[in-house]
């Protein structure tokens, strides 16, 4: 594999180095949405609203993180104490 299908891979999977993380993926799509929008809106001339634009997707990551991290099985209780 090359250095950079290295580096992608990388920062898309959880620290095994297997599965992927959706709420990484779902970040690096984000920012190429938003790149995209606004190169869409500086040809074409018509406004883009940034800063709605990152506040939907902020609020976005943050509920699909905490959803993400409700659901994660939580380590057993130490029947010790």
């Amino acid at each position: 594999m090359s250095q950079l299908g290295q580096a992608i891979r990388d920062s898309l999977t959880d620290i095994d180095g297997n599965s992927y993380a959706i709420i990484k993926i779902l970040g690096m799509l984000i920012v190429i949405v938003f790149l995209g929008l606004v190169i869409a809106s500086f040809v074409t001339g018509k406004a883009f609203d940034s800063v709605a634009y990152g506040t939907g997707a902020g609020l976005a990551i943050a509920a699909m993180a905490a959803g993400i991290r409700l659901t994660e099985p939580q380590p057993p209780k130490d029947p010790k104490q």
